[in-house]
Parts: structure tokens; sequence; C-alpha cells
């Protein structure tokens, strides 16, 4: 089973892979530190107590990881020959043979140089009403449960988990038992202790550096984990050799279909479009699924005796020392259960391409995946949408195309529509072939 660390909670980690809550020594002796500060060490921790004070309560994970968090690391400078400071890195592991980690923690420290290589300190930053079933604490100890896999479970993992910008928590994950510190409150008068036992981490890290020399090492060629969310057009061309071109007759012939449109389907898209046209500017990423996208796909019905429709389903390929995969938000597929043969991948998205997201790149990366697992040469359908604006991308071989934009506020909502039923046919015929 594949897994993001925010599906887990302390309570179901200790249930499924029996860890036990324990007392260590390991935490002991790190927490029980002191150290002489420099006077740069002191006031930077003075600026930084000022500014957590003065904006903190407002602050959201981004602000809180670049004006507060990073800092403290940077000014204990953990930057060795042996380990180094990742930021915003993916962690990836077989925990067992039914549970698959894959997910980004925020700050970790680990061997390699440009990319990580073993992981041995991993730290997140979580609002607690973020949370409901899923705990902070259990997201922080599934990530501490991949690091120590991905080091064959042979090194202490260690780890600190930052609540709500002020409240910090530190823990060691060792076999099956780990150990939670007490809190410790930034925004207060703990900062320094905070500081002093980040610094003590160094010198943690270098000691077991020199007892595990065969261990601790960065891994000359560490897997390089890629997730949907953070794929371009640039990366899968140059891992996957994946082209873009500009005309495709299986698109073509998809977006040019003609199917009729009965009265009751034109006034459900008549309906659905007067509510898109005046909330589309407001809606957010769920609301934009939940009150138009999944009533339009639903009226295609794409669940059949043969494949249907499954949403948030999970995806992963390995290629040689790339390991590909995320969430799809929509897929249509062959199965009951789970999705087993998929053939058409959807993905939505509120905003334009940004600096942080490329919508096309991270639909081809689902659509590559999907044609993977296929093992034939089928070729692989998919949308994304970018708030009112539709665009449909077919996948052959290692060549993608990619529609024009198709205004869901116009009447080619109407195309949407038909262009969306034309492909459940597709599919049937492909299902027929098989």
């Amino acid at each position: 089973m594949y897994s993001f660390f925010n599906e887990w909670s302390e309570a179901k980690l200790q249930e499924v892979f029996q860890l036990e809550y324990r007392p260590t020594v390991l935490l002991d002796d790190w927490l029980d530190t002191y150290s002489e500060l420099s006077s740069i060490e002191n006031e930077t921790l003075k600026v930084l107590q000022k500014r957590l004070n003065t904006f903190g309560e407002n602050w959201s994970k981004p602000d809180a990881l670049f004006s507060f968090v990073a800092p403290l690391f940077h000014l204990a400078d953990l930057h060795t020959p042996h380990f180094r400071l990742f930021h915003q890195e993916n962690l990836f592991a077989n925990v067992t043979d039914h549970h698959v980690f894959y997910d980004t923690t925020d700050l970790v420290i680990g061997g390699g140089t440009q990319q990580l290589g073993n992981p041995y300190f991993c730290l997140g930053v979580y609002e607690r009403n973020d949370h409901h079933e899923f705990t902070p604490e259990g997201q922080f100890l599934a990530s501490l449960l991949a690091a120590h896999h991905m080091n064959k479970n042979v090194l202490p993992i260690y780890g600190a988990l930052v609540v709500d910008n002020h409240w910090w928590y530190f823990g060691v994950l060792q076999g099956n038992q780990y150990a939670l510190s007490q809190v410790y409150l930034a925004n207060k008068n703990s900062l320094t202790q905070i500081y002093m036992i980040i610094k003590e981490l160094k010198q943690i890290l270098l000691d077991l550096q020199q007892a595990n020399a065969s261990i601790f090492h960065s891994n000359p060629t560490p897997v390089k984990m890629l997730n949907f969310r953070d794929c371009t057009t640039a990366q899968l061309r140059r891992n996957f050799q994946l082209k873009r071109t500009q005309t495709n007759p299986l698109l073509k012939e998809w977006l040019n279909q003609s199917l009729p449109t009965n009265s009751d389907e034109e006034q459900v898209l008549l309906r659905l479009q007067k509510k898109l046209t005046k909330r589309v500017d407001n809606w957010n990423e769920q609301e934009l699924i939940k009150k138009f996208i999944a009533p339009l796909v639903g009226l295609v019905n794409f669940d059949t005796p043969h494949f249907q429709e499954f949403a948030n389903r999970s995806l992963s390929l390995r290629v040689g020392n790339v390991e590909l995969s995320g969430k799809v938000d929509v897929m249509v597929a062959q199965g009951i259960e789970e999705p087993e043969r998929p053939y058409f991948c959807f993905h939505e998205y509120k905003k334009e391409k940004g600096c942080d997201n490329d919508p096309l790149g991270q639909v081809v990366a689902a659509m590559y995946t999907a044609q993977q697992l296929n093992h034939d040469d089928f070729p692989i359908y998919g949308a994304y949408v970018v708030g009112r604006q539709w665009f449909f991308v077919v996948l052959h071989k290692n060549t993608y195309c990619v529609s024009l934009a198709y205004d869901a506020t116009k009447q080619e909502i109407f195309d949407i529509y038909r262009i969306l039923k034309t492909l459940k046919t597709i599919i049937a015929k492909v299902v027929d072939t098989k």
C-alpha cells in the first residue's frame, strides 16, 4: 500500500508497525546539553526571537520555514564533509511488503552533495488545526520511520517536530522504539535551549559517523525521487526522453468526434456553467472539483462493468535510479477495488503555470507512469483544468500533444462534455480489443 506521511496518526503507526513509545538514553543525552554561545549567535537569536514574537502568529508554513526555522539550522552550521542540510526533500522507503512510504519532509540532514543520499535527521512543520484523525505526531513519526528504513534500520534517526510555529518537540527512533521530548516554547524562554539542542545534533551525527563509517556515507547512486506535483516538462524530457509535438492524429481524432447531447444533459451543463461563471474566481481547488468538475465528469458516467472512475489514487514507477510517483485526482481504469490498468489521468489546478508548478508536466508524469505500468502500446489520455480552462492531452510512446484551451464558461462547455463522452467510447473499444 502506497501512502503519504499525513495519512498516519501515532496510534495507527503503533498498531500497524508495532512501534513502541519508550524513553531512551539517546534522547536524554541529546537534550542534556549546554554550550557557550558566541556574540553573533546570541545577537542572531535575539533577532529571531523578536521576529517570531512579532510575526509568528500570522506566519504560514513557508513563512515559518524561511523566516525562523531554516535560519536556526543555518546558524548552527550543519554542513560537513559527511552530511549537510537539505530543504523540502523526498523520502522513499518500502517499510513492509504492503506499505511504501513516499512524501516530502521540510528539512533533512543527510549524506549527499547535490541530492539526498541517506537521511539522519528529519524536521517537520505542522499546524494542529490541519489535522484531525491524522496528527502532527503521526506524520512526524512516519517520516522518521521512512528515513530509518532508508538506512536499513541500522542507525537511530533523530528529528524535530514544530507545531503552530511555537511548539517544538525532539524525538529519536531506533528499531521499533521511539521517544519524544517535552515541549519547548520558542516564543517564551526556550529558544536558546532549542538552538543548543540543534548545535549538539551536529556533534552527535559526527560521533555516529566515526562509529559507523562503513554505513554512514553518501550513497554514490542515490534514488532520485520525483513526485507528480514537482514534475516539469523539462524534467520529463531529461529523465524519460518525453517530447512534445504540435500535432497528433490520435488527439485530433479524439477532439473532433461528434456525439449528440440530449436536452437533459444540456440543462445540467447550463446549470453547472452558470454556477462556474459566478463562482470560479472565488473557489479554491476542492470547491472547483466538488461543485463543477465532479458533477460534469459524473454526468459522463465512466463506471461500467469493464472500467470505472477512481479518485485520488496513487501510481508509482521506478525507471533506473528515478522513482516517479504521486496521486492522481481522477483516473479511469480497469479494476474493482484498485485501479489496475489506467487509461485516463486527470488533474485539477487553480492557478496558471507559475514558478512552483507546471500543470502539463504534472499530468504527463502521471500519464507516463500509467503507460509504463500498462506494458502495451495503447495511448494514454489525459486532461488538466486550470480554473475555467480545460486542456486535453494524448501520450503515445515517447511523444505527447496538448490541445488548445476550452473555456467552460463559454459555449465550449458542450465541447468539453462531448470530448469526455468520446473518451468513454474510446476506452470501451480498447478494452474490447483485450
